[in-house]
């Protein structure tokens, strides 16, 4: 079992990358959204965010060029957070609607935040590298299908009756009724 199926599902990186391409599809995001989360301090930099904010779409800014837009002093004013995420991951993406170039404002203690919603992202299967324990554990149980499969076609069997009966007749931890 180890040679045949728990070590060579661990060392066979190929086989296991060839089997997860068969079966990703078992293994989707669900619907997800990428978002930019900006923290800033101040009223003055929310207002120049907010213009450049209803620019982005058509200009096609991203949140690094907002930021440098921004940022003129070596202590930035505003910082950024890009995040693609599943509904329930994030509370402040939760609390935003969903559509695209949509934000919302969140005053904080110290500040605020500003979600932005930079697109929506259609289910799709996750990497490899997030789900390879699931995958490894469904590609052993593949590889001992297929060794008992090839056991079974190169070696005969047989139950034998009076030595099944006799191991559960003369156990005491077993009942027959």
């Amino acid at each position: 079992m180890d040679k045949n199926v728990w070590s060579k599902a661990v060392k066979d990186t190929s086989g296991l990358k060839t089997f997860y391409e068969t079966i990703k599809e078992n293994y989707k995001y669900g619907p997800r959204v990428e978002a930019a989360i900006y923290s800033y301090k101040d009223e003055n930099t929310f207002k120049t965010l907010q213009k450049i904010l209803k620019k982005a779409p058509k200009k096609g800014y991203t949140p690094e060029k907002i930021c440098s837009m921004i940022n003129k002093d070596s202590i930035p004013a505003i910082t950024y957070q890009i995040l693609k995420v599943e509904q329930g991951a994030n509370p402040l993406i939760d609390k935003t609607t969903w559509t695209k170039n949509h934000y919302s404002v969140y005053p904080e203690t110290n500040g605020s935040k500003l979600v932005y919603i930079i697109n929506l992202l259609d289910p799709e299967p996750k990497p490899l590298n997030e789900v390879k324990g699931l995958v490894t554990a469904e590609y052993q149980n593949y590889l001992e299908q297929q060794w008992i499969t090839e056991l079974r076609s190169k070696y005969t069997w047989q139950v034998d009756e009076n030595v099944l009966k006799s191991i559960i007749y003369n156990n005491p931890i077993c009942e027959i009724e």
